[in-house]
Order: structure tokens, then sequence, then C-alpha cells
């Protein structure tokens, strides 16, 4: 497990190996640092997951900053690169959806992103 930040803004990153998911979760407005953290944890945590899935709850994270958006791409990048093969983003708040289906389509990843409604339960 990789965590980052704090109750306001951070991330949490779990991998279940077993189930084939490495489950992110992101919430707050991050400054860069933070969004750096992100890369280096989904990096770290996707490395052991050959043929996963990513599933990130966003549903807490807010929209960010253009720089923070570059870095949540990258995070992308490098799980693709790690070996997941679907991504799926779970979001409530219509900006924060917005920018991450660009952010798949910069990322040039869009074919392995879904972008899906907020997790209930």
């Amino acid at each position: 497990m990789r965590t980052g930040g704090d109750q306001d803004n951070g991330f949490r990153i779990d991998r279940d190996l077993p189930n084939g998911i490495v489950r992110a979760r992101a919430w707050g407005f991050w400054p860069l640092e933070l969004a750096q953290a992100f890369v280096g944890a989904i990096q770290d945590e996707c490395k052991f997951a050959m043929r996963a899935t990513l599933s990130l709850d966003a549903t807490k994270l807010k929209p960010q900053r253009e720089a923070a958006i570059a870095e949540l791409a990258a995070a992308l990048r490098a799980a693709v690169q790690s070996g997941v093969i679907r991504v799926v983003i779970h979001t409530e708040n219509p900006l924060t959806r917005l920018q991450l289906t660009r952010i798949a389509s910069d990322a040039e990843i869009k074919h392995l992103v879904e972008i899906a409604p907020a997790k209930t339960g």
C-alpha cells in the first residue's frame, strides 16, 4: 500500500494481485509535489501487476491545475507501460470527468480507459 498527502488532499494505492486489480483513490486539490508523488507510487504499485486493471476512484478529486494534470497523464502512461491493460476511473464532478477524459486522450491511452460513474455503496 502507498499513500500520499493528508485527509484533505491525497491518494492511496493498494494492490490486489490475485484478482488482477490495482486500486487507487485520489481526493482533494493536488499541489505539484503530490501529483509527482502519485506518479512514482503508481509506477511502484503497477510494476508487479502485469495484465491488471487500474481502478481509480476519483470521486473526491477536485479539478486540477495544468501541472497536476500533466502528472496525472504521466501516471496513467506509467501504469500502462508497467503492464496495466485497463484503466477504470470513477468520478462525479463533471469538470474532473472532462479533465480525466482529456488526460486519457492526451496520454494516447484512451482506448484502455473507461470513465465510469461513481461507485455506490
